[in-house]
């Protein structure tokens, strides 16, 4: 934050810094858990299902195939949804990060300077 150009400050809030960055190792994390691998596996699954309908009977697996872009169509949309939900999650998580970090600032402002009796009227 320190090396960063003035400007930076103009159009970025630091206070969201640490919000956006505790969200985004969050995600990491959860790319690296089971998810990716369980994708992985149905992969090969999908691919080992297909395998196997080709061997057992041609027909079938064709008309299954057939189906295949609208089943991949619903998932693309899905996947799509997921994403720019997280997106706004992410965006209302670090503004709300923002104004909690703002508001203890100014708890420690007012406990530095000695006010809090004042304050509680």
């Amino acid at each position: 934050v320190l090396s960063q150009d003035i400007g930076w400050f103009d159009v970025t809030k630091p206070q969201e810094l640490a919000s956006k960055m505790s969200e985004a190792v969050v995600n990491i994390g959860k790319a690296l858990e089971f998810q990716s691998y369980t994708a992985f596996q149905g992969l090969g699954m999908a691919c080992g299902g297909f395998g196997v309908g080709f061997y057992k009977d041609v027909a079938t697996t064709l008309v299954i195939m057939a189906f295949l872009p609208v089943v991949l169509l619903f998932l693309g949309c899905f996947a799509a949804v997921l994403i720019g939900g997280a997106k706004v999650r992410m965006k209302a998580y670090s503004g709300a990060g923002g104004v909690a970090q703002e508001a203890l600032y100014a708890m420690r402002t007012v406990s530095a300077l000695g006010i809090e009796s004042s304050l509680q009227q």
